[in-house]
């Protein structure tokens, strides 16, 4: 039998830059979960981006038996092999070993196992043979642990010696397996059954009947009844800790009802009093005020209290108040009065959680509500008399830090409270800013440096200026400052050990923290884009290298000052010293440096002089395009980083699950949250005149509009827009309806707009959209004709809203998850198509880059470059001097000649059944190439000056100084214009007052050509689709001198034309003809976007004239090797002469 395959236990990060979302849709193991449970899951962990070391100490020398232990969990899948494997080892006999190990180490072994090979772990191996000691800690991760394992706790061992019980995560165990269990256990202190769905009534009624010695019960996200809850609290009087989070049965007045009943139930006994209570956890419920009452009443020794994301507003002052050192108020609607006298009692406090304070999931917070600075200074103010307070969130409080930049709130929270702390999280507060941590330094030589050991500033604007506050916590381990500004900054100074100023980039800010605080054991780089994707998660090494290699690092002394005091720089010690400024390791300087051309110092041999002017205008321009180009190769060099970092960061979107939206959007921080999922539910909008046509759009070479609708989200909620997708132009002509005095558009949409109010009530899984800008090629949009050609969320809103004005400017696409047959059903029932659950974005700035420094170092070696010795060619020197009219008769010939071809090649390409275009798209190319060919065949054999091919012949004459560049621009120019001429003169007469295309099929081609050529690609991508386009034909051109027969000479050009037509690239003089035409005939473009087109391939073209052939011609022909071993002038082969 051979070897089971290794199932992977660590998840690594996807290097694949398109982010996926192919599981939209699919039934999942959420489907049937409560949705505080669902919520739960949701919660994202740490980075896994983040750079990670060994710790610097640790706790004492490891046991052997640790050691022992953790070998054993790495190779326990060797001891799961069948006995008939005849191994040295021999499996089975070794599996028995299992029961001589101790009990006490039967707990940790299953940690390790957990973490080595979770899979290897039978049911039959942990029934045998793990099922004992004190302690039974089993999960989810376990995929052998099922209901005979549970029923087999406490059976085959003393049941009356284990304490403790752990089973999470087992969502399909039923309640009555868990009560079977914990009735066989009457010793038992701990029960945890967190996020086990089912567990519920039957095994708390268990433990309070068979475990009156309970301290430790777990029952997050699992169906707990208030009922099932008092009656342990009734039974098990010494129960210190119970966390019921995420129960979907406590509902507000649930706990209060109940015990008010009991009182009243039994009225001789005692008011039940739970003074053993000390940690309350009821995160993620629907319990309101008068529970939280309920409990404080009957819980006065309450220390820990969870109340994050439920519906209490009022926190009860009672007196005595419990002594609570920990209280989270994540998401809660606390009032910030109710707050502040909750802190002023509560004088042992020493975690205090207000993230997103104000705000509840899934509801409108009110303004009143949300931390501001004014709050918090008053919360400050509490706070400073808390002397034990060591860790405080204040992660997602956006409105923080708005007060302006004299006195900030925030600063002065750092100062007298946060500096105190071990932990802070800060992050996701747009307003904080790298002066508001000056409070982490030490103001006096009396101070002890900050004890922070965790900082979280991720998503604040915090920049590399907060370096040296940071620095100044020595035991800080944990930092995470992703998708900062640190390294915003180019460079600063710093002073070396002999007093002088020296240069520190933006490594050292972070190499500052580095080492100063030694104890860094994780370091968040995630977004920060100035530094480089691959050191972000290897910061430490890179940190370790450049220390190695002995660079530069702030002097000892420095380091000193930032652990210790500030004062060596403020001139003097005590209290009133005051810290440095962000200033003192920031000021700016001008670095010199200096760039230009190198040019020959070789002059013409003999008595003549070179006439070559280097002052002239025409010389300067020349000289500046090398730099100009360098200039734009560094910048799309930026480009590419930042983009990746654009990708990195949407990567991290699309592994959080859908948002739920709240009644009323606040469309200020709606840019924070583009491209984030969310999940709809709502009504589709009835009237078919608040429905919008976005358009033209293509999908699949398919005309149509994207069908843009309000969805009515009811109960209060505020209706949005939402793009439900792409729906053919031919079915919304079918379905069209004849009405009168309405839009144009409202007829075609009518029909589709009934059937969807038919659907009722609708979930809708969508994706925000970013705001949407209009370019200077787009048309503006025209509301009162029903035309739409850009997303304006704000103008669709009004119309959407109609009279009532009830719809939010919030645009959201909806996701379509299915595959082929799915998207060709929904196409053939006139259904809309949504967006592809993935989000693709272009990353070509590295071929752009290589493009521009390409262009740079080419432009500056034709300036530079020496005429050859052997006379010039006379074939650029004869096409330099024709007259103008003539240059210009000859250009309107060959637009004529080309516009023959093109429509021909038209022809072939729209006589191809739609059918067989989709099945084969390549048929309708290679038609169009093989015929447009021709085009080329008449031109060159018959005549004609075509602009692409002139490009590459002047290119080669004023690389070889025959012609001068004036005159190549203005003959380039004139040809340019008579290709325009004769290509308009033949799409007007020939192809559209003779009606070839005017049938169905052949406007459906025009115009879904049209469209790709004009609003398919943008200008980068055009652009290099110039580049090969005149590359292919000026190849013909060269192929064409280079035989000596006519059918040589047809078939050297026919084979380069048709190379460039099936790949789709983009030839100015062509596109001429072939976009007049679409025009002519009615597609949805502008001539905005043809000169859009126009202006990339025009470019492109003239790079891949001459520089990729017309720079190669000559380089290959008059090459001056810089080697000294051959010095015999290279003669002009006949191909570059013609």
């Amino acid at each position: 039998m051979p070897k089971r395959r290794e199932a992977p236990t660590r998840k690594t990060a996807s290097s694949a830059k398109r982010i996926k979302f192919s599981s939209f849709g699919a039934p999942n193991e959420t489907d049937d979960l409560p949705q505080a449970h669902v919520a739960a899951q949701q919660q994202s962990g740490p980075s896994a981006g983040a750079s990670l070391r060994a710790p610097r100490h640790t706790n004492g020398i490891p046991t052997l038996a640790s050691y022992a232990t953790r070998v054993l969990a790495m190779h326990f899948k060797t001891l799961c092999l069948s006995a008939s494997e005849n191994l040295r080892i021999g499996g089975p006999p070794m599996l028995r070993r299992l029961s001589d190990l101790p009990d006490t180490l039967i707990p940790n072994l299953l940690l390790l196992l957990r973490e080595y090979c979770p899979t290897y772990l039978r049911s039959d191996i942990i029934t045998t043979y793990l099922l004992r000691g004190r302690e039974i800690r089993l999960s989810g991760d376990f995929p052998g642990v099922i209901t005979s394992v549970l029923a087999a706790i406490g059976v085959r061992h003393n049941a009356g010696i284990i304490t403790t019980l752990e089973l999470t995560e087992l969502p399909a165990i039923a309640d009555q397996t868990f009560a079977t269990v914990v009735a066989r256990l009457p010793e038992l202190d701990i029960l945890n059954l967190r996020k086990c769905s089912k567990a519920g009534p039957l095994v708390l009624d268990a433990a309070a009947s068979k475990c009156p010695r309970l301290k430790v019960l777990n029952m997050n996200y699992t169906v707990a009844t208030p009922r099932s809850i008092l009656s342990v609290l009734l039974a098990c009087r010494e129960l210190e800790v119970l966390k019921i989070a995420g129960s979907p049965k406590l509902i507000s007045g649930s706990i209060s009802a109940l015990i008010k009943s009991h009182t009243e139930a039994n009225p001789d006994d005692e008011i039940p009093t739970f003074n053993s209570l000390k940690s309350l956890k009821l995160r993620l419920t629907k319990l309101g005020d008068s529970d939280l009452a309920a409990f404080f009443f009957h819980c006065p020794n309450l220390t820990t209290l969870d109340i994050s994301f439920t519906q209490v507003k009022n926190i009860p002052i009672i007196s005595p108040f419990p002594p609570l050192k920990k209280l989270c108020l994540t998401s809660t609607r606390v009032s910030g009065t109710n707050l502040v006298n909750v802190l002023d009692n509560c004088s042992e406090l020493e975690v205090l959680y207000l993230g997103a304070f104000g705000k509840t999931l899934g509801a409108a917070s009110g303004s009143g509500n949300i931390l501001t600075d004014s709050l918090l200074r008053d919360i400050t103010d509490v706070l400073e008399r808390c002397p034990n307070l060591r860790s405080i969130s204040l992660v997602s409080n956006t409105r923080l830090g708005a007060g302006g930049s004299v006195g900030r709130a925030l600063q002065d929270f750092v100062k007298r409270v946060g500096r105190r702390c071990e932990i802070l999280d800060f992050e996701n507060i747009p307003q904080l800013r790298s002066g508001d941590l000056e409070g982490l330094l030490s103001t006096s030589e009396y101070d002890q440096p900050s004890p922070l050991r965790a900082l979280n500033v991720a998503r604040t604007g915090v920049n590399g200026d907060a370096a040296m506050f940071i620095a100044a916590c020595p035991k800080l381990a944990e930092l995470d400052i992703a998708s900062t500004r640190f390294g915003s900054k180019h460079h600063a100074f710093s002073w070396n050990g002999f007093g002088y100023l020296r240069e520190w980039y933006l490594e050292e800010e972070l190499f500052t923290i580095l080492d100063c605080c030694p104890d860094l054991i994780r370091l968040d780089l995630t977004g920060c884009r100035s530094v480089p994707l691959q050191d972000r998660r290897r910061f430490f090494e890179v940190w370790e290298s450049a220390r190695e290699d002995g660079s530069s690092s702030l002097p000892s002394f420095i380091i000193m000052a930032m652990r210790v005091n500030w004062s060596p720089f403020t001139g003097g010690l005590g209290a009133k010293s005051r810290p440095p400024t962000t200033q003192f390791l920031r000021h700016s300087q001008t670095r010199l440096a200096s760039s230009g051309l190198v040019y020959s110092s070789s002059r013409p041999s003999g008595s003549e002089k070179s006439k070559f002017n280097w002052t002239s205008p025409t010389t300067l321009v020349l000289g500046f395009i090398p730099i100009f180009t360098f200039g734009l190769g560094t910048w799309q060099i930026q480009r590419l980083k930042w983009k990746v970092a654009l990708i990195e960061e949407l990567e991290e979107k699309s592994r959080r699950e859908p948002l739920v939206l709240p009644k009323r959007i606040n469309l200020s921080v709606l840019p924070e949250f583009a491209y984030r999922r969310v999940l709809l539910t709502g009504t589709w909008d009835p009237d078919p005149s608040h429905t919008i046509l976005l358009g033209p759009r293509t999908r699949d070479n398919v005309l149509g509009y994207h069908i843009i609708s309000p969805l009515i989200r009811g109960d209060g909620a505020s209706s949005i827009l939402v793009n439900r997708g792409f729906v053919s132009r031919d079915t919304l002509e079918q379905g069209k309806q004849i009405m009168q005095g309405v839009r144009s558009d409202i007829p075609k949409t009518a029909a589709l707009v009934a059937d969807a109010a038919k659907q009722g009530k609708v979930q809708v899984v969508g994706m925000l959209t970013s705001a949407a800008k209009r370019n200077s090629f787009t048309p503006d949009n025209k509301p009162e004709t029903g035309e739409w050609y850009w997303a304006d969320a704000d103008a669709m809103a009004k119309v959407a809203s109609g009279q009532n004005g009830d719809v939010q400017p919030v645009l959201v696409d909806e996701l379509f998850a299915g595959d082929g047959a799915e998207a060709s059903r929904r196409s053939t029932h006139g259904i809309p198509i949504g967006r592809p659950p993935e989000i693709e974005l272009r990353n070509m700035h590295a071929t752009y880059a290589a493009t521009w420094y390409s262009l740079s170092a080419a432009t500056a070696f034709m300036t530079d470059v020496k005429p050859p010795a052997h006379p010039s060619s006379p074939k650029p020197i004869v096409r330099a001097n024709r007259p103008v009219d003539q240059t210009f008769y000859l250009s309107v010939v060959a637009g004529i000649w080309l516009g023959f071809g093109a429509i021909g090649a038209l022809s072939a390409a729209c006589g191809v059944p739609q059918s067989v275009r989709a099945e084969w798209p390549i048929i309708p190319k290679f038609l169009m190439g093989s015929i447009f060919a021709f085009a080329l065949h008449y031109i060159v054999i018959f005549g004609g000056e075509l602009f692409t091919g002139t490009i590459m012949i002047f290119g080669v004459g004023w690389i070889n100084r025959a012609i001068p560049i004036r005159r190549s621009v203005t003959n380039l120019i004139i040809v340019y214009v008579g290709n325009w001429c004769g290509c308009l003169i033949m799409a007007y007469f020939m192809a559209y007052l003779t009606g070839i295309f005017d049938d169905a099929s052949s406007r459906q081609w025009l115009t879904v050509a049209t469209l790709g050529k004009t609003h398919g690609h943008g200008w980068g991508v055009l652009f290099l689709k110039g580049i090969g386009a005149n590359a292919m034909v000026c190849m013909a051109v060269v192929l064409y001198h280079a035989c000596t027969d006519s059918a040589g000479k047809i078939m050297a050009i026919w084979f380069p034309v048709v190379v460039f037509v099936i790949s789709g690239y983009e030839h100015c003089v062509a596109n001429m003809f072939f976009l007049s035409v679409g025009l002519l005939y009615g597609a949805p473009s502008t001539i905005a976007r043809l000169w859009f087109n126009q202006s990339a391939a025009l470019c492109g073209n003239i790079i891949g004239g001459a520089v990729v052939i017309g720079l190669n011609l000559h380089l290959m022909n008059n090459w001056i090797s810089p080697i000294p071993w051959d010095r015999k002038p290279k003669e002009g082969s006949d191909v570059e002469r013609r």
